[in-house]
């Protein structure tokens, strides 16, 4: 009972957690814009709860992460929490990190440094909803065999989502994979469930955009046709999860 209890209340701490670095970046006058300032916002609390989140789904996201082969389409490296965990050389040839929180870069790029990946990893400085820049970029229609996507599609524009996923789908070549880890929306605890529509109130003014109910299951399967579906519900056994992670490769 404790530890639900527990798990009730940390999406509330984070939101406490999230108004003290949006404060911090109020105080450090780095923005100009909203846009601008909510980079710097988000950039500031990821840097320092990145790591812990990732630790706490150490093994899951490493053993996610590690599947990764061929050309690789990263998006939402963030400060590069992900980067030890992928394969080296040659099962991996490339990696593109779709990257549009500019304010990330620097301390990323270091991460691909010490890795040393320098020469196989390129930053780039956008989303995946911007179809026109990817082309740009070189990632063409079937030209990717990976697209990684670790707690990034909850925050993906709402409007243009389904665009998005299809633009990355088309990115895939014939017998590619996508590599998924999710939060998702709680079907199965009304509790949970309410709470996260509760939550959800707040949410996304805070943490740049993330939405913590997504169907994001049944928008992938409808993205394309799939030959082999393995998501999986990662913590079936805590049906009190506010968040439960959705993980697994097509």
């Amino acid at each position: 009972m404790l530890a639900r209890i527990i798990n009730y209340l940390t999406p509330a701490f984070l939101l406490l957690l999230s108004a003290f670095f949006g404060a911090k970046a109020l105080l450090l006058r780095l923005f100009f814009t909203t846009t601008t300032f909510r980079d710097v916002w988000f950039a500031l609390f990821w840097q320092y709860s990145g790591p812990r989140f990732f630790a706490k789904d150490h093994a899951s996201v490493s053993r996610l992460v590690s599947q990764c082969r061929g050309k690789v389409l990263d998006i939402g490296p963030g400060s590069g929490e992900m980067i030890k965990h992928l394969p080296r050389p040659p099962l991996i040839t490339h990696v593109y990190g779709l990257e549009p929180n500019i304010r990330m870069h620097a301390q990323l790029q270091k991460v691909i440094d010490a890795e040393g990946l320098t020469d196989i990893y390129t930053i780039l400085p956008f989303g995946a909803e911007d179809a026109d820049a990817l082309r740009g970029a070189g990632l063409e229609a079937g030209s990717v065999d990976t697209v990684l996507t670790v707690r990034v599609l909850c925050s993906l524009g709402e409007k243009r989502l389904e665009g998005a996923l299809a633009g990355l789908f088309e990115c895939l070549k014939p017998g590619g994979q996508w590599l998924v880890f999710e939060h998702v929306r709680n079907g199965r605890c009304v509790v949970s469930g309410a709470l996260q529509e509760f939550y959800q109130i707040f949410w996304p003014w805070m943490f740049a955009g993330c939405n913590l109910n997504r169907r994001t299951r049944e928008m992938l399967s409808r993205t394309g046709k799939w030959d082999v579906n393995d998501l999986v519900d990662l913590r079936e056994e805590e049906h009190w999860e506010i968040a439960p992670m959705l993980g697994g490769g097509w």
